[in-house]
């Protein structure tokens, strides 16, 4: 349970904080990667210290980078099913994201559990 919170918090933080600033109409871009970067930095703070109760500072930097390849390979793995389910089989977005985003995040617990223990 702990896992799914840490997730939904930097989920908001990445899509509320990025829908916030983005109704400007500025710099949508630069602002979305900067969300981007941030929510991820938020939900690899609390998986670490909070989630998996890891306060061992020795093995940050690996756990960094191993945090980055899981993560990127998840997002990889979304923008494919989202071509696959949304473009090519022409099922409504709306409905697909967050099946598919419910299913990848079952699926990144046993990555990012390894990469936290």
């Amino acid at each position: 349970m702990r896992f799914f919170c840490a997730c939904l918090v930097g989920f908001c933080v990445h899509y509320g904080l990025g829908n916030a600033i983005t109704l400007s109409g500025k710099w949508h871009i630069t602002i979305a990667l900067m969300n981007l970067l941030l929510g991820y930095s938020v939900t690899f703070i609390l998986l670490k210290y909070w989630t998996f109760g890891n306060p061992a500072t020795y093995k940050l930097g690996r756990q960094i980078w191993q945090y980055v390849a899981v993560s990127l390979s998840f997002y990889i793995a979304n923008v494919a099913a989202l071509i696959l389910f949304v473009d090519i089989i022409e099922l409504p977005y709306w409905k697909m994201q967050p099946i598919i985003s419910i299913a990848l995040t079952y699926g990144s617990f046993s990555f990012e559990r390894r990469v936290f223990t």
